[in-house]
């Protein structure tokens, strides 16, 4: 098991970058293939480098496989698997589709859908009102800014729930990946702790952190878009955020 570094993804990025001939060429066999990018449902920007474009795609080529493996085996890529994504969405989301590029290639791999876990909570009256309730109260904790009572009250409530529950327990994909990934690496960060509910009775196998992702992760990391959530952009990110969660 590897341990999450202290050292950042940007800066991670920067010197796999200057290694021309071994950890940088790997990278750019991975995020300059038109195919790979496809698949992993990214682009490539000239300015603020790669962006989240569309949800990744069921399998990927072998071509990509193969490249984040060649990533993986260099001294840099390896720095990269245990960096910090400092809770930026897009790098988070980047570093989860590059292991779940590698693990769509396996023959028992199975992904639990967050985007399904939430139609099935939206089809259902008392989830949907939860969880449009724990929206209303965790809107510091969503923008990045602070943990609240009431937000961890309304959280135990729709994770206690017997369709929210699933929401603690699923993969973000989908659209709303980076939002989705972003919220827990908010709550990680400023609840201080691993999700789910305080006061459940029952003694569920616990989901994988953001974190816990980051320290088995085996992939690389490319140029991070800075999409880290900020209050200024609260209420945009509130309305896309709301659109997502109650339009599935």
């Amino acid at each position: 098991m590897s341990e999450l570094s202290d050292k950042s993804c940007k800066e991670a990025s920067y010197q796999c970058e200057r290694d021309l001939e071994g950890c940088g060429s790997a990278l750019n066999k991975i995020f300059h293939r038109a195919e790979c990018l496809h698949a992993l449902g990214l682009k490539d920007h000239e300015t603020v480098g790669i962006q989240i474009r569309r949800p990744m795609a069921k399998t990927c080529p072998l071509t990509c496989v193969s490249a984040i493996n060649n990533l993986t085996a260099t001294n840099g890529g390896k720095a990269m698997e245990t960096c910090d994504c400092e809770r930026d969405s897009t790098c988070l989301t980047v570093k989860a589709r590059l292991k779940r590029c590698v693990l769509s290639r396996t023959t028992n791999y199975t992904m639990f859908s967050c985007t399904q876990a939430r139609k099935r909570c939206n089809n259902d009256k008392d989830c949907k009102r939860i969880q449009e309730n724990f929206l209303r109260r965790c809107t510091k904790l969503i923008s990045g800014v602070g943990c609240t009572k009431d937000c961890l009250d309304s959280q135990d409530e729709l994770l206690n729930s017997d369709l929210g529950k699933a929401l603690n327990e699923c993969e973000c994909d989908g659209f709303e990946e980076p939002y989705c990934r972003g919220i827990r690496a908010n709550y990680e960060e400023l609840c201080v702790g691993p999700r789910g509910p305080r006061n459940s009775d029952a003694s569920p196998t616990p989901a994988p952190t953001e974190y816990m992702v980051q320290k088995f992760i085996h992939s690389g990391q490319s140029h991070l878009a800075n999409t880290q959530f900020e209050l200024p952009v609260w209420s945009l990110y509130a309305a896309i955020t709301a659109y997502m969660f109650f339009n599935l």
